[in-house]
C-alpha cells in the first residue's frame, strides 16, 4: 500500500477557496439550495428580527411564551437571512451596510445583485 504525505497547509493551498472538482465558475456565481431556502423563509420573518432583544422583551417573551428567530449557525447564512429580512420589509434595492456585509460575508457582486433582482421580482407580482 502506498502513502503519499499531503501539507494541507502549505502556503501553495493556504487561503484558496475549496471546492469540489464538479463545481464551475457559473455555479459559484448562484445560491446554493440551501440559501434560497433561507432567501424564501426570510420572507416570512419580522423586521423586529434583525434586532437583539433587550432584557426587557427578553423577560416579557419569557412570560408570554413569544419566542424570538433564533439566529442561524453558519454566520454566512446569517448575514444572507437578515440581508434578505430587510430587503423583504420594502428596501427598494439593498443598502450600502447590507451590501458591504454580504461581500464581507463572502457573497459575490453578481449574487447580490441577484438577491436584490429575485425580491424585486418577486414582490412586483
Amino acid at each position: 500500500m502506498a502513502y503519499a504525505a499531503y501539507d494541507f497547509m502549505s502556503s501553495r493551498h493556504r487561503g484558496e477557496q475549496w471546492t469540489s472538482p464538479e463545481t464551475s465558475e457559473a455555479s459559484l456565481d448562484s445560491f446554493t439550495a440551501v440559501e434560497w431556502r433561507v432567501i424564501a423563509l426570510a420572507r416570512n420573518e419580522k423586521l423586529a428580527n434583525l434586532k437583539s432583544p433587550s432584557r426587557l422583551g427578553r423577560a416579557l417573551g419569557l412570560m408570554l411564551g413569544i419566542v424570538p428567530a433564533n439566529a442561524l449557525a453558519d454566520p454566512r447564512l446569517e448575514v444572507l437571512r437578515r440581508a434578505a429580512i430587510a430587503m423583504w420589509h420594502g428596501r427598494p434595492a439593498i443598502s450600502q451596510r447590507w451590501k458591504e456585509r454580504l461581500l464581507f460575508g463572502g457573497y459575490t457582486n453578481s449574487q447580490i445583485s441577484m438577491l436584490d433582482a429575485y425580491i424585486a421580482d418577486t414582490k412586483a407580482g
